[in-house]
């Protein structure tokens, strides 16, 4: 017999086991309990969803002689009414707006009860609020109203400030992209004009000139230099040609004299009169290292200049050197190796 009534106590405490809930699983369902009170009006700064947490569902709940939460004999958790009267009350005070609305705290505390009981998890409750005045409450509701009215024209201004600017700078970009056109236009049409009036002179185009290496020389000139050796040094163009036997060999950009501060390169038929490598030419204000030196007249010559990052162009007008035929080291190099002393060096505008 004693057998049979152990086993049986052991089977109706299993079975009461699996009954009860597991506490943390209830305590987590009733915690998901928010209150909105967002549709009523409420006291300045309060937050319009309360939470419930885990610690305070605990709170509400019956206990133990030894602290623990109480449960039934269905293995139901049983709020203590005073806890939650309590607890409503709190809240009341929170959210209540005297002379104007006031939480139901009878219907809350009999819906509190039923939450934490059955395990009600509702997600966004919405309490039961008497409004008590209902012209206070619509002249708060017309604040709010006007106050997100603000919000939506504050947030449109910035939104249309973003959209005027943007059409600022769009009109900006196609103002500055018709004036490049317009610049680019009248260059062209100056470049066609200069080529139309050389035309009318019977003066024909640097390439062509480059090609017979006669342009602004004597008919003389051009018939002694056919198929012979020679330099031509072109200011103009900053150019300079080497002519082997009436080929052309080399061509380069170079700098010529500063014309600026008028120390322009002296123009004339000249001759190498020297070679020389790694010199150091000395002035009255300037010391210059070259690697290729090639005199033609007095102090000039042809030379290197590894202190220029460009050649050409216009730079000689107002960036040129002391006098002499600035060249890039490379193609000084080359010169040097294919010119001899007494080569002839013309220089012409």
């Amino acid at each position: 017999m004693k057998r049979f009534l152990g086993a049986f106590a052991t089977v109706l405490i299993i079975a009461a086991a699996a009954l009860v809930p597991a506490r943390d699983a209830m305590a987590q369902n009733v915690a998901s309990i928010v209150y909105d009170f967002g549709v009523y009006p409420t006291q300045a700064g309060a937050n319009t969803r309360f939470v419930l947490d885990q610690g305070t569902v605990t709170s509400l709940l019956m206990k133990n002689p030894d602290g623990t939460p109480a449960q039934d004999l269905a293995g139901n958790y049983t709020a203590d009414p005073a806890a939650v009267k309590g607890f409503i009350s709190s809240l009341a005070s929170i959210y209540d707006v005297p002379g104007c609305a006031s939480l139901n705290q009878d219907v809350e505390a009999q819906y509190l009860t039923a939450a934490i009981t059955l395990g009600r998890n509702d997600g966004g409750h919405i309490p039961s609020v008497m409004v008590t005045n209902p012209n206070v409450a619509q002249i708060q509701n017309a604040a709010l109203q006007q106050q997100a009215l603000l919000e939506q024209q504050a947030k449109e201004a910035v939104e249309r400030q973003a959209r005027e600017q943007a059409e600022r700078e769009a009109k900006v970009k196609a103002e500055q992209e018709r004036q490049k056109e317009e610049a680019e236009k009248a260059i062209e049409q100056k470049e066609k004009e200069e080529e139309e009036k050389k035309k009318e002179l019977g003066l024909e185009t640097k390439e062509e000139n480059k090609e017979e290496k006669t342009e602004e020389k004597t008919e003389e000139e051009a018939a002694a230099l056919t198929g012979q050796t020679y330099i031509d040094i072109d200011i103009s163009d900053q150019k300079l040609w080497y002519f082997e036997n009436g080929q052309a060999k080399l061509v380069s950009d170079i700098v010529t004299g500063n014309a600026g501060r008028h120390h322009d390169t002296p123009t004339g038929t000249y001759q190498i009169y020297g070679k020389q490598r790694n010199r150091t030419l000395r002035g009255d204000d300037y010391e210059a290292f070259v690697k290729y030196w090639m005199p033609f007249v007095g102090h000039y010559g042809i030379h290197d200049a590894s202190w220029r990052g460009s050649f050409g162009g216009s730079i000689y007008q107002n960036n040129g050197s002391h006098g002499c035929v600035n060249m890039p080291t490379r193609t000084a190099a080359t010169l040097y190796d294919l010119v001899s002393v007494g080569t002839t060096v013309i220089i012409h505008e």
